[in-house]
């Protein structure tokens, strides 16, 4: 309360100087005004000489006004350091961390990832199962919630927007299938396209699928400290476990998979319907995708 009463102060003291310095801006124009009449009569350099004495004294009644405003500022600013100082940010325990860390990953597990117009709360629940995490995001996967991620994704740096569009045409025609092939479609050659020279297997090939995961997710822990940065260790495990899925190997395609799966959609193997659901999935994850590789090499 004493920094705000300080600063209401600093920016109260400043009335009594506004009309003395408007007066004084009004005296020194009044030569230039005086100028314009004379002009013809007057050679050159008289004229010069004019204008720059009316510059003069303009300036000597502004010069008092810019050192007050520069004082005014400095004042601000050192009233403004103190209150930042006094902010205590919370810190997070350890133990509390890892309860974060354990949540994220489990509704990775089930499919989810961050919808961009929440925050890290949405997932300081744990789902007790599958079912009891679709039943939870249903809260923020409304239809508005839906076309404010299409939004987002547009914007996102490095999407294809082609494919996209089409993606978001597919889903809204309810052809929920082909969107969910495109956006695997799409996810596939980010990840193929995100690897180096060095993880090229022995035939000099890139990898795909969970193997392109697995090099790029190896590649993330050894050359990013993101043990420190929670909110992007987060994103990471919640990321990571959700790919997981999504690419798991089929095994030989013996037992249908719980979610949507890349190698059961894309080699005809999949049994059941694609639902809307794995569309708004497949949707968030490429936005969390996108949006994390953006983050850690900004």
């Amino acid at each position: 309360m004493d920094n705000n009463k300080n600063l209401k102060d600093i920016v109260s003291s400043t009335n009594d100087w506004e009309n003395e310095i408007y007066s004084n801006m009004l005296d020194a124009l009044n030569p230039i005004d005086s100028i314009s009449p004379t002009i013809a009569s007057k050679s050159i350099d008289a004229i010069i000489d004019t204008i720059s004495n009316s510059i003069q004294q303009t300036m000597k009644s502004i010069n008092p006004f810019l050192s007050f405003a520069k004082e005014i500022l400095s004042d601000f600013a050192s009233q403004l350091s103190s209150i930042v100082e006094q902010i205590q940010i919370p810190n997070i325990s350890e133990e509390r961390k890892k309860e974060l860390t354990v949540r994220f990953k489990t509704w990775g597990k089930y499919g989810w990832t961050l919808m961009p117009n929440t925050d890290i709360t949405s997932f300081d629940s744990s789902p007790a199962d599958l079912d009891d995490a679709n039943r939870m995001a249903k809260s923020w996967c409304t239809r508005g919630d839906i076309e404010q991620l299409f939004e987002y994704l547009h914007d996102v740096k490095g999407v294809k927007k082609s494919d996209l569009k089409d993606a978001i045409f597919l889903y809204r025609s309810r052809q929920y299938k082909p969107c969910a092939m495109l956006l695997f479609s799409l996810l596939d050659a980010k990840l193929i396209r995100m690897q180096r020279n060095e993880d090229r297997d022995n035939r000099n090939r890139r990898s795909v699928g969970a193997t392109a995961i697995k090099r790029i997710k190896d590649r993330v822990e050894r050359e990013q400290n993101i043990d420190n940065k929670l909110f992007i260790s987060l994103s990471y495990v919640n990321l990571f476990a959700c790919l997981g899925v999504f690419f798991e190997d089929a095994k030989d395609f013996k037992k249908q998979p719980d979610l949507i799966n890349r190698n059961f959609l894309q080699h005809g193997m999949l049994t059941r319907r694609v639902r809307k659901r794995d569309c708004v999935q497949l949707f968030l994850l490429y936005y969390n995708f996108l949006e994390f590789f953006e983050i850690i090499n900004s």
